[in-house]
């Protein structure tokens, strides 16, 4: 697949040669949206959103720099 062209993603400015490439695109990485049954977050990929649902499940983890532990 072509990354440069004429044709820009109005979303994540990657360029397409053709329209046809450009939809294709549009398609797979910016229409399906994941809703969270808990809060109205929405995410744009699987990944994002499993990531989200972490959070509710009491997810922590410590800073780096100090030690504390955040929700």
């Amino acid at each position: 697949m072509q990354r440069s062209g004429e044709h820009e993603c109005e979303l994540c400015h990657m360029r397409y040669s053709c329209v046809r490439l450009l939809r294709a695109h549009v398609n797979a990485a910016h229409a399906r949206r994941y809703a969270c049954r808990r809060c109205p977050y929405l995410s744009q990929t699987r990944c994002k959103a499993r990531e989200h649902e972490m959070w509710h499940n009491g997810h922590t983890y410590p800073c780096q720099i100090c030690g504390v532990i955040f929700e």
